[in-house]
């Protein structure tokens, strides 16, 4: 018994020792490591072999001169030549990898915000991810991206069951938290998407959190009220961007605070006391900031306020058949903007504003300043000034299109000024900048939570590009959505016309042309 397994060590031996060498290659050729387990393995593998040929020395020697071993001795160089290219193919797509995103919405492409913020690291990002093993897959194909967006950042995944000692001395509470440390600080994050990693990096990054301050007490958007009519998602998004959001009311403090780096009155629909309106025209008129956004029939004090910059409010409510909602024309739907530093990346986003009026310009501006229309309402639209019955009256209601937002700017010099009067200038005069839309409610939870609607990034642009953020003026990193389409009444027509009506039309004129050459 001890004889006959004797005899046939050398060939479990070699039998070993070649499936050793095989997964070891294997193990190299699918991780692209070559670590201490694949030489391991390798070693293991050569050791078997040597054991098993000393065992037949001179049969070894007779083989190896033989005429099939130098034929196979060109088929084995012909597999390590074959597997040597595997491996180099395998080595540089490793270290040179190239994605392409081929998804509608480019679900696993960063957005432009975030790689604006990643080009702008100034120092190596550290992110430690404390995830139990086997539960971290799609967040570590994010990090990834992250990865390849910017050289600075560098990750790790920790197991705190594996590791408890690392997960103590950072002080993990639960799993998923993301610590990311930069330039000696700090920020932890629990989320597992680009919205929440972007938004912490950001806070890292900021030199400065600057102040938003919404106006209160006169009817407008409540920024605290999840209910579909408030304003919660446009405060958070704001959060996001490491804004400090605040409520204000005018009427308590007495002006505009001095750190107020942007003033929102969102959709006011009530008189201004007297010192609150003249708190408002010293705001603006020392270069504040502010996004002014004002409904049909709202507050008479705004009005005045932006009649002493010229511009002036619609009197009426903007109806659009050609691009609305079906079957209500009072909502315009907006996909064509003009090219602005708000607008620049909303090509091919859909805006929608309900129940919303046009902002003209007067003839003759406050010297200094420009104006410029961000979007308008198609030529078949009009200001509805009849509230009871929506049809155009011609010498009564305003043909479109209608301007429906626009940037006001004061202070700015002209290009053709010379340089050094120019910055004297520049100094002496206080650079004010608005964005009057006319409607409120596009930034009401309802339509800034849907996510077919780019009202939220159009929200979050107006206030960047006020609080002079242009770097940040993006769409911002995509959330999980649903697939989910809007047609304009138009388009509601077409399809049912050309699908309903003219196809079965055109089948039976066939048919009927068949049938007459043939009777």
């Amino acid at each position: 018994m001890l004889q006959r397994v004797s005899n046939r060590l050398p060939a479990i031996a070699g039998g070993l020792g070649a499936a050793s060498l095989v997964v070891g290659l294997g193990a190299y050729l699918v991780t692209g490591q070559f670590d201490r387990q694949v030489l391991i393995l390798l070693a293991i593998g050569v050791a078997l072999l040597l054991i098993a040929a000393s065992y037949y020395p001179q049969e070894l020697l007779a083989m190896l001169r033989g005429r099939s071993v130098r034929y196979g001795s060109n088929t084995f160089a012909t597999i390590v030549i074959f597997l040597a290219i595997l491996s180099l193919i395998n080595f540089y797509s490793i270290n040179h990898s190239y994605r392409w995103d081929l998804t509608a919405s480019k679900k696993f492409t960063l957005s432009q915000q975030t790689l604006n913020i990643l080009n702008k690291l100034q120092a190596p990002m550290k992110l430690t991810a404390f995830y139990a093993s086997g539960t971290s897959a799609d967040y570590e194909d994010l990090l990834k991206q992250y990865k390849s967006a910017s050289d600075k950042i560098d990750y790790q995944f920790i197991d705190p069951d594996r590791m408890p000692a690392v997960a103590r001395q950072y002080k993990i509470q639960q799993y998923g938290t993301t610590v990311i440390e930069y330039q000696g600080k700090r920020q932890d994050v629990t989320g597992f998407g680009e919205q929440d990693l972007t938004s912490a990096i950001l806070k890292l990054t900021s030199e400065k959190t600057k102040k938003i301050y919404f106006l209160a007490g006169h009817g407008e958007l409540n920024v605290d009220s999840f209910d579909g009519p408030g304003g919660a998602q446009i405060k958070q998004a704001l959060q996001a961007e490491n804004y400090d959001v605040t409520v204000l009311n005018l009427a308590a403090k007495g002006s505009v605070p001095d750190d107020a780096d942007v003033l929102v009155v969102a959709g006011a629909k009530n008189q201004f006391l007297d010192d609150e309106k003249k708190a408002l025209k010293e705001y603006l008129d020392k270069g504040g900031k502010a996004l002014i956004m004002v409904d049909p029939h709202g507050s008479p004090s705004v009005t005045e306020v932006l009649k002493d910059w010229g511009i002036e409010v619609g009197n009426g409510v903007a109806v659009d058949p050609a691009s609305s909602i079906a079957n209500q024309p009072q909502v315009p739907v907006v996909m064509q903007y003009n090219f602005n530093q708000i607008t620049k990346d909303m090509t091919q986003q859909m805006t929608m504003f309900p129940l919303a009026t046009s902002i003209t310009v007067q003839k003759d501006l406050p010297k200094g300043e420009t104006t410029a229309p961000l979007f308008q309402t198609t030529d078949k639209a009009w200001l509805e000034t009849d509230q009871k019955v929506i049809k155009f009256d011609e010498g009564k209601d305003v043909r479109g299109p209608l301007t429906l937002a626009m940037t006001v700017q004061m202070g700015e010099t002209s290009p053709k000024q010379n340089p050094q009067s120019a910055a004297k200038d520049e100094a002496q005069k206080p650079k004010t900048r608005m964005v009057v839309i006319g409607n409120s409610a596009f930034a009401s939870n309802d339509l800034a939570k849907e996510p077919a609607l780019a009202n939220k990034h159009l929200f979050t642009n107006a206030v960047n590009w006020l609080a002079e953020d242009e770097d940040l003026i993006s769409i911002g990193p995509k959330e999980p959505a649903m697939n989910q389409t809007f047609l304009t009444g138009a388009q509601e027509s077409f399809v049912f016309y050309s699908s309903a009506v003219f196809l079965p039309l055109l089948v039976i004129i066939a048919g009927v042309a068949v049938w007459w050459n043939r009777r």
